[in-house]
C-alpha cells in the first residue's frame, strides 16, 4: 500500500484538512485528515458528512488514553490507551521511543482490536487491526502494516 498526501481542502464547516489518498492493489481508498485542538482525525471519503475512522490526541504522551473512533453512544466509550514507550524495529528502520497505542474502540456490534506503534516525526509506523470476533457485520478481517519507506519534505 502506497499512502500519498495529494492536496489540501476545505470541508464543510470551513475545516481545512489533506486529503490522503491509500493506494493498494484492487483499489484506493481516501481519508481527510485534520486538526482541532489537541486532536487529530481521520475522516472517511464519506462525504458531505464526515465519518471519524480514527483520531489522536497530541502530544501522545504515555497511559493518555481516549476515544478512538467517534462514540455514538457517550455512555459507550471506547477508548484506547498508550500503554508504551519503546523502541521498535520496523523493516530495517530503528524507531526509539515509539509509543505503543492498543484498545478495542467501536460501536456495539462493530468492536475491534487495535494496537499502533506511533514514531514522533514519523507517525504510524506498525499497525495490527483485528474485527474478527468483534463484529456481526460480512467484512471480518485482520491486517497487518509496517512501514516499508517514507519521506519527509
Amino acid at each position: 500500500m502506497t499512502i500519498s498526501i495529494i492536496d489540501s481542502v476545505v470541508l464543510p464547516g470551513a475545516i481545512k484538512a489533506n486529503r490522503w489518498v491509500y493506494t493498494y492493489p484492487g483499489g484506493t481508498d481516501t481519508n481527510y485528515v485534520f486538526q482541532h485542538g489537541d486532536t487529530v482525525s481521520f475522516a472517511a471519503n464519506s462525504l458531505p458528512s464526515l465519518t471519524i475512522v480514527r483520531q489522536y490526541i497530541i502530544p501522545i504522551i504515555l497511559h493518555n488514553s481516549w476515544e478512538y473512533v467517534q462514540g455514538y453512544f457517550t455512555n459507550l466509550l471506547h477508548n484506547v490507551t498508550v500503554d508504551s514507550v519503546a523502541t521498535i524495529v520496523v523493516g530495517g528502520n530503528h524507531f526509539e521511543n515509539a509509543y505503543a497505542l492498543r484498545g478495542v474502540p467501536g460501536v456495539p456490534d462493530n468492536f475491534f482490536y487495535i494496537e499502533e506503534w506511533i514514531a514522533d516525526h514519523v507517525g504510524i509506523v506498525k499497525r495490527y487491526f483485528n474485527n474478527r470476533g468483534y463484529t456481526i457485520g460480512p467484512n471480518q478481517h485482520k491486517t497487518s502494516w509496517s512501514l516499508v519507506s517514507y519521506l519527509l519534505l
